[in-house]
């Protein structure tokens, strides 16, 4: 018998080719499936070749297997006699799908093992026959609750030792739910990395201090390490290690302050008399401490007299004045030679009124002032 299969084959190969994920309808996870449709039966024994229909009830084991009851009834007649024969199939069948359940079109593979009866008045008794079958066809989802579907298959007699073929197509409702969602074979996102604008290895939701410049060492809050604790950061702290108790300026170095610092030393001097009265030795040594804290200052002594006596004399003896101070300096107080210069003025320049004694007294006298630029560093409040 041949048997032409040309139509439905191409139309199952097309119905067969996987479709790309569905994107305006949910495609659920069903566990079962009712389906009812309609065939044709071809027969390879002398039956006349007729309509089947058919019911049945699947259930989904997974993404792919699945296993189905089905049963079939159909009304033929024998080719030489036009008898009718009623017949019936019961089957269970076993389904594998060729794409996952979140496919529109599944194509399968199906195969199982059944049992048909064929009656009619020229059968003494019913004629029960075990078939096993093999097949493939297509389902496609239409809705949440339906599919179509479509296949072919190959039954095997083998206590009548013939082959017949069907074709077959339908409807299918889907129940029983999963609630699952369905799985998506699109790509995973790939993970996002937290992000750190300011590439500091602080991300930038925990960054109290977002903006500090590259190559900065942060703590933990991303923000930038002061070590010594002065208010500028150690990338721009030129002084690192500066102590607490200072102020310092915007480059991390403490703040200094110069100050000007003097002395100055009055010694008064007996009438006619360049000698250095013991009195006045701690105004002398006042002097050269000063000058030993300040080891670049450099001091002149001025010797001056009053208006007794000639100018010439006098002039000789405000030297000699000047040089007994200086004496002190350098031989009593150890003060280097060339730091200390003596200077006679004579009585050139009176502090006080040389028509009295208590005047006269004022202007017999050495003096000297001796300045420093003093620094220091600031201290905070």
């Amino acid at each position: 018998m041949a048997l032409k299969f040309g139509t439905p084959l191409t139309a199952l190969a097309l119905a067969a080719t996987p479709l790309s994920h569905a994107d305006d309808h949910d495609l659920h996870h069903p566990t079962f499936e009712l389906h009812g449709g309609l065939g044709r039966t071809v027969f390879d024994t002398p039956l006349e070749d007729t309509g089947h229909y058919q019911l049945g009830l699947g259930m989904n084991l997974g993404e792919r297997w699945g296993l189905e009851l089905m049963a079939s009834q159909f009304d033929t007649e024998q080719s030489e006699t036009g008898v009718d024969i009623d017949g019936e199939q019961y089957r269970l069948d076993a389904l594998y799908h060729l794409a996952d359940r979140n496919q529109r079109a599944r194509p399968y593979f199906a195969f199982g093992v059944g049992d048909q009866e064929l009656s009619g008045p020229t059968l003494a008794r019913a004629q029960n026959d075990t078939l096993i079958n093999a097949g493939v066809g297509v389902k496609y989802q239409l809705s949440k609750r339906w599919l179509w579907r479509t296949d072919m298959r190959l039954f095997n007699n083998l206590d009548a030792e013939h082959t017949d073929f069907a074709i077959s197509t339908g409807l299918s409702f889907l129940f029983g739910y999963d609630d699952r969602p369905a799985r998506s074979t699109a790509p995973e996102p790939a993970p996002t990395t937290p992000q750190d604008s300011d590439n500091d290895g602080v991300v930038d939701n925990r960054d109290q201090c977002p903006d500090t410049p590259e190559g900065a060492r942060v703590d933990a809050r991303g923000c930038a390490l002061d070590s010594d604790r002065d208010g500028v950061p150690d990338h721009r702290d030129n002084c690192p290690n500066t102590a607490r108790q200072y102020r310092v300026d915007d480059q991390g170095c403490p703040v200094e302050l110069t100050e000007s610092v003097s002395i100055e030393m009055q010694v008064q001097f007996e009438t006619n008399s360049a000698e250095v009265r013991e009195q006045f030795m701690p105004e002398v040594q006042q002097v050269a401490d000063f000058m030993r804290q300040f080891d670049q200052t450099r001091v002149t002594v001025e010797g001056h007299t009053d208006s007794s006596g000639a100018a010439a004399y006098n002039q000789q003896l405000s030297q000699r004045r000047a040089d007994a101070v200086r004496d002190v300096l350098i031989e009593r107080f150890g003060l280097p030679a060339d730091r200390v210069e003596a200077v006679g003025y004579g009585e050139e320049r009176p502090i006080a009124d040389n028509d009295t004694a208590s005047g006269r007294e004022q202007n017999r006298r050495v003096v000297a002032e001796i300045s420093a630029d003093v620094t220091r560093t600031e201290t905070r409040d």
